[in-house]
């Protein structure tokens, strides 16, 4: 059978094996981070990042905070709890030397942390997560009042989690301030300022400012402040400002403080709008003032809807909170509304409705008014590894104005859970990272939809509630793999040699979360030759510097009488075509896409040079033998060597030499070798030639091939240029006639040479050099002749006379490239010139 109808028969069986629906893939649970599985894991300051290994073998792990570019490798014993210490630094960086400190990494801002577990053995991928660090934007809260001709104190109160550096222990951080400086400092993660009416205030004097950390309410820093520090002179009306600008969340927080003749008789509600939850309930926060002592007893709070029924009303005591303040002068008060607790009143029976707050004949009015979500994502077509952030705007969820408060929206039947980016502000934000634990790279594409539903939209009136669902939808995308034949580096190729080791590549972002791709029996891949030769592949490995890459090996051998199947090793003839074929269960189209790969097989003439390449070489001469010969080049992922022999005429046995690869898979080889007399075998003498011999095992024609270098060593006649007598040289203008050389007319100047070695040819270079009645150099020219073995000739040299003058010419028959004189003495001219 022809070799075209073998092709042809292989091809028809390829397309004859099923296709494989699906891959299966390794993708384990076993990594904790803080206890929970990643997903649900709450990383800051405070937490720290304790990683533990639930699995049965230890494991490396490497811990990359990705804003940052800074790892940290670590090995995991099996339940062996390791932690990696979070502190603030204004200079990122890590400390992995545990002999000086603990594993730290040091951050100027919240980070995204890439964890890798890979096998301590193969260092195959086993679990790949992405954790990203909670950061908390502050909060400054201040005595609302000071009375002018007081030094206060103010009582100042910082709420900021990134702040607790420390889970357990009292924080604190403070700063000196000096007198005639501005009072802004730096300290904890940031600077704190104090501004009168808008300007930064000067120390009046040199103290210290410090914010201590309440233990049983972590995270929660008070500063008590003396008005003396302040270089002015406060009168009633005066705004005192306190301003902290946290460099690590990128936020900035404020407080105010009144300067007061007396504390107003007042009282203030938090918010001129308060939501209509979906879950009914939300949070009221009232302060209270009194120039003498608040007395709660004079306090009420009442929900009045639009028919002017007080139908929810609360004292001081339904307070979950009281807070005093300014020696009781001020009173904070929290309350819980409850729309769903009136019998027989719907919720959205108090849309349009007042909130009113009553203190000693004062007040403060506040409207119930539903509010309209809106759900938003940055993407609607991702690929695996991506994270889709979600955006929830939703006033209605924003149920406490001093807190960041949470929400839920679901990804199909699973809750996802948004934070409020800050206090007060009705808008939430969460991320979902596209990863296996999400959905199986061999269902690709696959559609998610994310919905929230308010229960009491904008339209919502006293008699009907609006509900809305809003819906956003993103696709993670299937990629179609690429297939193809490389070597131990990645690069793909298009032939290989008869006796090499290949490398089979299967590249899809898809599954980039996959330690390897396991094909189910009759699946595999399939890669044959014409010999009828089969090899089936059905694990690969993830390559540990491209996620979305995976290989396996297969050797490739000449065939020999016998062939067998599926041994690991692919028997081949010279010529010869391999042919892979593979399935990505889950490509671009939709569907599964198949693979045709093909691989030539040939053999290359191999061939020998020596570097430096000269005419002849002589004794004590370092020299570099290669020997290029693809097919050589048996394993891709090793050095591999050839032999040569060497030989000379006087010596037909020699020695043998080993060459080695220069690099993995670049089928050139070298090694040094000094050519000498004593350097034996083999025996040399001078006129010798030396035979370098690399027996190719396989050339392109299929049959092996001795591939022959041959140099000269020495020469019988070491000066082989006899010149002509001086008389026989001529000088010629450019037309050939005889002149006598005049100023400024092109000349040429003729010798006859001979070459007295009958043995070789030989180049040399003739250089003719003019000197005054000094013996100074005063002209040059330059030619060059190559003379048979045994030949005669004449140079011919093109010189320009730029003097008159009678001068000596002395010419120098050189080999210039390898510095050696070729005639045993100059030849000697007298030259006159007019």
């Amino acid at each position: 059978m022809n070799k075209t109808k073998v092709l042809s028969l292989i091809l028809m069986l390829l397309l004859l094996i099923p296709i494989a629906p699906s891959v299966t893939h390794a993708q384990s649970t076993y990594l904790l981070v803080n206890g929970v599985q990643p997903s649900q894991a709450t990383v800051d300051l405070s937490t720290e990042l304790t990683l533990t290994w639930t699995g049965s073998a230890n494991v490396n792990v490497k811990v990359t905070a990705q804003e940052i570019a800074k790892s940290i490798p670590i090995t995991l014993i099996p339940n062996t709890p390791v932690t990696i210490y979070l502190n603030y630094s204004s200079t990122p960086g890590v400390n992995t030397n545990t002999t000086v400190a603990p594993l730290t990494f040091l951050l100027n801002q919240p980070v995204t942390f890439l964890i890798e577990v890979r096998d301590a053995a193969t260092n195959a991928l086993l679990e790949g997560y992405v954790v990203k660090m909670a950061s908390y934007a502050p909060v400054l809260t201040a005595d609302k009042y000071v009375k002018v001709g007081t030094t206060g104190p103010i009582n100042i109160k910082l709420t900021d989690e990134d702040l607790n550096d420390n889970a357990g222990l009292s924080d604190s951080f403070g700063a000196p301030v000096f007198a005639g400086q501005p009072l802004r400092v730096s300290m904890g993660q940031g600077v704190f300022e104090v501004l009168v009416n808008g300007q930064t205030a000067i120390a009046n004097k040199t103290g210290y400012l410090i914010f201590s950390e309440d233990t049983s309410n972590e995270g929660n820093f008070t500063l008590s402040f003396d008005l003396s520090l302040i270089q002015a002179t406060l009168k009633a009306g005066d705004v005192i400002t306190f301003r902290y600008t946290d460099y690590y969340s990128g936020k900035v927080a404020e407080a105010t403080t009144q300067v007061v003749t007396e504390v107003p008789m007042q009282v203030t509600l938090d918010r001129t709008v308060y939501p209509m939850p979906n879950g009914a309930k939300f949070n009221v926060t009232v302060q209270v003032s009194d120039p003498a002592t608040v007395d709660l007893n004079k306090f009420w709070l009442a929900v009045i809807r639009w028919d002017g029924s007080a139908e929810i009303n609360l004292s001081s005591a339904d307070a979950f909170a009281s807070t005093p303040s300014d020696s009781g002068k001020v009173y904070t008060l929290k309350f819980t509304i409850d729309l769903s607790s009136v019998p027989g009143i719907a919720v959205y029976n108090f849309t349009g409705a007042t909130i009113k707050a009553f203190y000693n004949g004062t007040s403060a009015t506040a409207t119930i008014q539903p509010s309209t979500a809106t759900l938003t994502i940055n993407a609607t077509s991702v690929s695996m590894g991506d994270v889709v952030a979600i955006t929830l705007v939703e006033p209605d969820a924003n149920l406490d104005s001093t807190i960041n408060d949470t929400v839920t929206v679901n990804l199909g039947t699973t809750p996802i859970t948004l934070t409020e980016t800050g206090p007060n502000t009705g808008v939430f934000v969460g991320t979902i990272t596209v990863d296996n634990n999400l959905v199986s790279p061999d269902t690709l594409p696959k559609t998610f939809t994310i919905t929230y539903t308010d229960n009491y939209s904008a339209m919502t009136s006293v008699n009907v509630a609006r509900p809305v669902t809003r819906t956003v939808s993103f696709t993670v995308q299937a990629h179609t793999a690429q297939v193809f034949f490389g070597d131990v580096k990645g690069n793909q190729i298009s032939s290989t040699g008869p006796y090499s080791l290949i490398y089979v590549y299967f590249k899809d972002p898809d599954y980039i979360f996959n330690s390897t791709l396991n094909f189910p029996s009759g699946q595999e891949i399939y890669i044959r030759s014409t010999t009828g030769d089969e090899e089936k592949i059905s694990t690969l490995t993830q390559s540990a510097t491209d996620k979305s890459l995976f290989y396996a090996t297969i050797r490739i051998s000449l065939a020999g009488a016998n062939v067998t199947p599926n041994n690991g090793v692919l028997e081949v003839t010279v010529p010869d075509t391999v042919i892979m074929r593979a399935v990505d269960p889950a490509s671009a189209s939709g569907g599964p896409a198949t693979f045709l790969v093909y691989l030539a097989v040939r053999a290359w003439d191999g061939t020998i040079r020596v570097e430096p390449a000269k005419p002849f070489y002589i004794d004590n001469d370092d020299v570099w033998i290669y020997v290029e010969d693809p097919d050589a080049n048996i394993d891709s992922s090793r050095l591999d060597t050839v032999e040569v022999t060497i030989t000379t005429s006087s010596d037909p046995i020699g020695t043998k030499l080993t060459l080695v690869e220069t690099g993995p898979a670049t089928g050139v080889f070298k090694a040094p070798y000094l050519i000498s007399k004593s350097n034996y075998p083999p025996f040399l003498k001078d006129g010798d030639k030396i035979y370098i011999t690399y027996y190719d095992k396989l050339s392109s024609s299929g049959k092996p091939l001795a591939v022959t270098k041959e140099l000269q060593f020495g020469f019988i006649t070491a000066t082989p240029i006899k010149p002509g007598a001086p008389a026989a040289v001529k000088f010629l203008d450019i037309t050939g006639n005889v002149v006598a050389p005049k100023v400024g007319q092109p000349t040429l100047i003729q010798i006859p040479v001979s070459n007295a070695d009958t043995t070789r040819s030989v180049t040399t270079d003739v250089i003719i050099v003019f000197y005054d009645a000094n013996n100074v150099p005063v002209g040059l020219a330059y030619g060059r002749i190559t003379l048979g073995a045994g030949a005669s000739g004449t140079a011919i040299v093109g010189w320009l006379p730029n003097l008159a003058g009678t001068f000596t010419a002395k010419v120098f028959f050189w080999d210039l490239a390898n510095k050696l004189p070729l005639s045993e003495q100059p030849l000697l001219l007298t030259v006159t010139v007019q």
